[in-house]
């Protein structure tokens, strides 16, 4: 169950939905396309809600300032789509021949459904991180073992490592990255392989095998899947 509403804050408007899957004095912050939306519990108070606002006042205002790059996409002519950084718009083609590619300022999508099109995304991410993924293994400074590659969307995670089965899951959305930033999310990754939290060992490991990795980390802080 959940409720939702708008609110007036600081000459703004503010998305609310409180929900009954939110526990009590949980609430969450996001924005996305200059909007600000705020997640909290069902019977949340509203000036609780404008007291947790003015309280993160400094992280909403730092980030309609200066807004995230989205990697997901919506599936409608003209959307933004990025490829390694770079932004085009995107032009959905009917064809018996599911495939995508770039040209110049414009991403073609071959197909002839929603799923056909998801589809020929997800080849061209898939191959595209085969052969950054490469690349990227012959720059590590020590071989980290035998491990399982995946692909997968993750709505809130670039990528994901499965300690005890040594599985590496790489979202098809690190495509919208550029090169650095996917390869701080698969060095990331690899590091997991060895140490499965994120402890100072976990850092030093990540350092181990990338010395460079905050250039990395500091890109894909620029970008967001949602």
């Amino acid at each position: 169950m959940h409720n939702e509403m708008v609110i007036i804050w600081n000459g703004m408007m503010v998305n609310v939905t409180k929900s009954s899957q939110k526990r009590r004095g949980s609430v969450s912050f996001k924005i996305k396309d200059g909007k600000v939306y705020v997640t909290a519990w069902l019977k949340c108070p509203t000036d609780y809600i404008y007291d947790a606002l003015s309280k993160k006042e400094n992280w909403i205002m730092k980030h309609l300032e200066n807004p995230k790059i989205r990697a997901s996409f919506s599936l409608d002519n003209g959307s933004d789509i990025y490829v390694l950084g770079k932004r085009y718009h995107l032009q959905l083609v009917n064809s018996s021949r599911g495939k995508m590619e770039l040209s110049g300022d414009t991403c073609f999508i071959y197909g002839l459904s929603e799923k056909s099109w998801v589809n020929a995304y997800k080849n061209y991410a898939e191959n595209l991180l085969d052969e950054l993924l490469d690349k990227f293994r012959n720059q590590l400074h020590y071989d980290v073992g035998d491990y399982t590659l995946k692909y997968r969307f993750y709505k809130s995670r670039w990528g994901c490592c499965f300690f005890r089965r040594r599985e590496v899951v790489m979202n098809y959305y690190c495509i919208a990255m550029e090169e650095e930033a996917i390869k701080y999310v698969f060095y990331h990754e690899l590091a997991h392989l060895s140490v499965g939290n994120h402890s100072k060992d976990f850092y030093s490991h990540l350092a181990q095998l990338d010395p460079s990795y905050k250039i990395g980390l500091k890109k894909s802080k620029s970008y967001t899947i949602a």
